[in-house]
């Protein structure tokens, strides 16, 4: 960040008119600011960040601001370092909302303790697991993309009910709910399908 606020101030209006290289310099300045921002978010809600999913939060964060014109909002240069610290802490929850993976609740339902797969010996076992692993993935794919993510949240990253709830913007008794009922739901599917789990 500059020293001098009329620096800033300087700047700021430039990007508010569109300047490009005043926006080159602003990123510049704030990209510090930003990656600290993104960094903390993350660790808030327990998630692994690795390099380049960091790196695209960052670019989605000035992007966002670029495209909507943001800076045209702001009223003085000295509210710059609050605001760009909420985009970015929002452009974080919305990476890790878009990038809860289908295939990641699969393996974290087969790994929970709704089913520990037996330790097979024979032909017969390892028939009997595979049709047990057919029932979790037709039972996922029956799931709303919301009970996915829920679930994944949970199962996956291992987070609480409130940080899920934060995460989804739900309540967390809604949160609560989701999971209790599927978790019986997929219980009284393996019992039907003659899995005492």
């Amino acid at each position: 960040m500059p020293d001098e606020t009329k620096d800033l101030e300087q700047i700021f209006r430039l990007c508010a008119q569109g300047d490009n290289n005043a926006w080159a310099l602003f990123v510049e300045m704030f990209t510090p600011l930003v990656n600290r921002a993104i960094r903390h978010k993350a660790l808030s809600l327990f998630m692994r960040l690795s390099s380049d999913d960091a790196d695209e939060i960052y670019q989605q964060t000035f992007t966002n601001i670029w495209r909507r014109k943001s800076l045209e909002r702001i009223a003085k240069a000295k509210s710059i370092p609050a605001y760009l610290t909420v985009i970015a802490q929002h452009a974080t929850i919305d990476f890790f909302r878009e990038n809860i993976h289908q295939d990641n609740t699969k393996q974290a339902w087969r790994q929970n303790q709704l089913y520990q797969p037996r330790p097979g010996i024979g032909p017969r076992d390892i028939a009997e697991d595979n049709c047990l692993s057919e029932t979790i993935n037709e039972f996922i794919k029956g799931l709303t993309e919301k009970e996915q993510r829920v679930m994944s949240l949970e199962l996956v990253h291992q987070l609480k009910h409130r940080e899920i709830a934060f995460i989804m913007g739900i309540p967390v008794n809604t949160v609560s709910t989701i999971i209790s009922r599927l978790k019986q739901a997929l219980r009284q599917r393996l019992e039907e399908k003659g899995y005492g789990i």
